[in-house]
């Protein structure tokens, strides 16, 4: 299982949106067991037709989840925010495209550093959820090559 941790990041569904504390547990029950993105958005919907609008920190919900859901599909063990930086822990260094990497780091002024036992930490990365899924889609290339 994947471990994600964003600081300062509200992901909270408030009261004023499902009042019922059952509902809004098994909101949250359910969302850690969706296991594709077009899931995820299905979801969302459903949630949106039967109570409307998604406030910002119920969104956050749901960008994180979408943060699990990429971290499984590349083999992260663990994926956290704070200060800015978003570091991304690997189960295994072989997920990882070692010459895309290594050029990665090597730009004069890269974001991007390699802490020994598989972790990359990307700098300047603000506490918000959307700059987290951006900067999760930048790294993408380190994992699969692509540019």
């Amino acid at each position: 299982d994947i471990n994600v941790r964003l600081d300062h990041i509200d992901q909270a569904i408030p009261e004023s949106y499902i009042r019922s504390t059952s509902q809004r547990l098994s909101l949250y029950k359910a969302l850690g067991t969706l296991p594709t993105k077009e899931d995820l958005w299905d979801f969302r919907s459903g949630i949106e037709n039967r109570f409307g609008a998604l406030p910002e920190s119920v969104l956050n919900i749901f960008r994180n989840a979408e943060v699990r859901l990429w971290g499984q599909l590349h083999g992260v063990e663990k994926i956290e925010h704070g200060r800015n930086r978003l570091r991304i822990k690997v189960k295994d260094a072989s997920r990882l495209n070692h010459e895309k990497l290594i050029e990665w780091l090597c730009e004069e002024e890269t974001q991007l550093s390699y802490i020994p036992e598989n972790t990359l930490d990307f700098k300047n990365v603000p506490p918000e959820m959307p700059a987290i899924l951006n900067g999760l889609k930048k790294l993408e290339q380190v994992f699969t090559g692509s540019s």
